[in-house]
């Protein structure tokens, strides 16, 4: 065991095994906030806990460093959890928006998004599908007279749609890549 001051002058206790391998950090960040480490016979970080920026956050790693799980604040400053595959790339992540309502998505190995469940400004559901290059396939969601779908061919441009109008009636809309196409309204 020793006690020392990290390299910002603030208290850190480690722990080693028999063999001179660290075990576990106990101590403070840089910028003054608690934390706690363990480490992989390898030395790598496999448990990262503490405070980041004034609030609480976990990350756990694989022994080879990549990360497995993190947990702690998103950009918009709620909370966060996103899992991550055996490469490092993200999976799947559970946040929010900036108008606080739930966001879930899920990645391709690529690390590029797959599935979007989120809300529009306004707070209604919406799904969102793409290609594995991220481009947007399907929109499936609210609009504001009624539940819509987009469809979009490969190089991103609408080609159907299928949505209420003002009035409440169905409404199907198909085009050709250039934008040229049809509208059909219910009778």
């Amino acid at each position: 065991v020793t006690l020392r001051a990290n390299d910002s002058g603030n208290g850190m206790v480690t722990t080693y095994a028999p063999t001179g391998k660290r075990l576990v950090d106990v101590g403070s960040t840089v910028k003054g906030e608690g934390a706690v480490w363990t480490y992989a016979p390898t030395g790598k970080v496999l448990v990262g806990l503490g405070a980041i920026n004034g609030n609480g956050g976990m990350s756990t790693y694989k022994s080879s460093g990549n990360p497995l799980v993190e947990l702690g604040i998103s950009g918009e400053n709620n909370g966060m959890v996103r899992t991550f595959g055996s490469s490092g790339n993200p999976l799947v992540s559970l946040s929010s928006t900036v108008s606080d309502n739930g966001t879930v998505t899920t990645y391709g190995s690529s690390g590029k998004d797959l599935v979007e469940l989120n809300s529009t400004v306004s707070g209604d559901g919406t799904v969102t599908t793409y290609a594995s290059t991220g481009k947007e396939l399907v929109e499936l969601g609210a609009k504001d007279s009624g539940g819509g779908i987009e469809v979009y061919n490969k190089t991103g441009e609408a080609i159907v749609t299928l949505q209420a109008d003002d009035y409440g009636n169905g409404e199907v809309g198909a085009w050709n890549r250039k934008g040229k196409g049809r509208v059909w309204d219910s009778q």
